[in-house]
C-alpha cells in the first residue's frame, strides 16, 4: 500500500479541486459554521494555513492563504488569482512569521496532519492572537492518532485528537477556548467540532 504523506499524494489536490465544486463558500453548511467563527474578527490581518482554494478569504478583508507550491500554482492561483500568498511547508518550514498576523485559520488542517499535536504545537508557538481550528474530530476516551484512508484516488490522513491532549496542549502556549461549535457529523465521535482560540493575556 502506498503510505506516501498526504503533502506529496496528488489525492490532497484531488480532494481541494472537490470542495472547489461549490467556490460559495457561505451557501454551504460548513461555510456557515466557520462564519460563526469568525464573523467578530473579519477586519484583522489573517493568514490561512492550507489555504487549498483560499475561498475562505470571503470571511477577511485582510487575508492571505498559505499552502504547498503546487496547491498554490494549481488551485488556490487559479481559483483567486487576486490574492496574496505564501509558498511553504508548515510542516518543515519556519513559520514565525505567523506573529504578523492576528488570525491563524486552520480550515480542516489539523485534520489532515499525520501528526496533529505536533503540528498545532509549532502554529501556537507562534500565532499571536486568534487561532481557528474548523473541522476537527475529538475523542473523549481514545488516544490521540491518525487513520490512513483511501480517498480521491490516493491516500490522505484523517487525525482524532485526545481532549486531555488538546486542553493541554492550548494551555501550554496560554491559549483558551472563547467558542467551540459542534459540527453534527455522525461518523466523527461527538459529531466533530471546531474552535476559536484566544491568547490569554498576562496579568
Amino acid at each position: 500500500m502506498n503510505t506516501t504523506c498526504w503533502h506529496t499524494d496528488i489525492s490532497i489536490l484531488n480532494m481541494l479541486s472537490a470542495y472547489n465544486k461549490n467556490p460559495d463558500l457561505l451557501n454551504t453548511e460548513h461555510g456557515r459554521r466557520l462564519q460563526d467563527l469568525t464573523e467578530q474578527l473579519s477586519c484583522l490581518k489573517c493568514i490561512d494555513i492550507g489555504c487549498g482554494s483560499a475561498n475562505a478569504n470571503v470571511l477577511f478583508k485582510n487575508y492571505t492563504g498559505l499552502d504547498l507550491p503546487y496547491i498554490i500554482d494549481n488551485l488556490s492561483k487559479k481559483t483567486n488569482p487576486e490574492l496574496n500568498y505564501i509558498r511553504c511547508n508548515a510542516e518543515t518550514d519556519y513559520i514565525n512569521f505567523l506573529i504578523y498576523y492576528d488570525v491563524v485559520l486552520l480550515n480542516a488542517f489539523i485534520d489532515i496532519m499525520k501528526y496533529p499535536l505536533k503540528m498545532l504545537d509549532k502554529i501556537l508557538k507562534y500565532a499571536k492572537n486568534y487561532v481557528i481550528i474548523h473541522r476537527q474530530e475529538i475523542t473523549e476516551h481514545g488516544d490521540t492518532k491518525a487513520i490512513l484512508n483511501q480517498s480521491y484516488g490516493g491516500h490522505t490522513w484523517h487525525s482524532i485528537i485526545n481532549r486531555k491532549d488538546f486542553d493541554n496542549l492550548i494551555k501550554k502556549h496560554n491559549f483558551e477556548i472563547l467558542k467551540e461549535v459542534n459540527l453534527g457529523f455522525d461518523n466523527w465521535e461527538n459529531s466533530g467540532s471546531s474552535f476559536l482560540l484566544k491568547k490569554a493575556k498576562h496579568d
